[in-house]
């Protein structure tokens, strides 16, 4: 697939089917960014990133896929990316060759503006507990009182959750 890609010329669009356009090769070591929206600010969205991508471009970003999906809505996550109606998860997907951090580093702060929710488990390096408590209000505050109710000394901790939930473990066995 991606020798295919390469063969087009910048600015050009290339749509296909899922099955078709998703068979790609995953390296252990890769990085990708993926994001909810409202589905109906979906076109708006897209091309918001796809000129952020062109304007960085001259500073030797490598190629990047934009893959599209839509599901309906979910409840069954309290700070889920897909929680609380129907969204479209936009997953952008660089090749790993340098230059790829700067792109996910400014989309980073794009998301952060127009308000869309990460995917937690992909990258999202400049979200911390004060951006997951401004998207998700009273579910993240739900999900911290679960999580003290649940791990009250902070066993499960470890830097990520320290960085997105935003409570340190408590010293010498006290609660924080």
């Amino acid at each position: 697939m991606s020798s295919l890609v390469q063969g087009f010329e910048r600015g050009s669009n290339l749509i296909l089917e899922s099955n078709k356009a998703f068979n790609r090769m995953l390296y252990h070591l890769h990085q990708e960014l993926e994001f909810t929206i409202p589905v109906e600010d979906t076109f708006e969205v897209l091309r918001c990133f796809i000129r952020l991508y062109e304007q960085m471009y001259h500073l030797g970003l490598p190629y990047t896929l934009f893959e599209v999906r839509f599901t309906p809505k979910r409840e069954r996550t309290l700070i889920g990316a897909g929680r609380g109606r129907r969204r479209t998860w936009i997953d952008l997907v660089c090749n790993d060759s340098q230059g790829f951090e700067q792109y996910y580093v400014a989309a980073d702060n794009l998301i952060k503006e127009i308000g869309a929710r990460p995917h937690l488990g992909k990258f999202c390096e400049t979200f911390d507990e004060e951006d997951l408590a401004s998207l998700h209000r009273g579910s993240f505050t739900t999900f911290m009182n679960l999580v003290e109710q649940h791990d009250p000394d902070r066993k499960f901790a470890n830097d990520f959750t320290r960085r997105l939930l935003g409570r340190e473990a408590p010293i010498s066995g006290h609660r924080a």
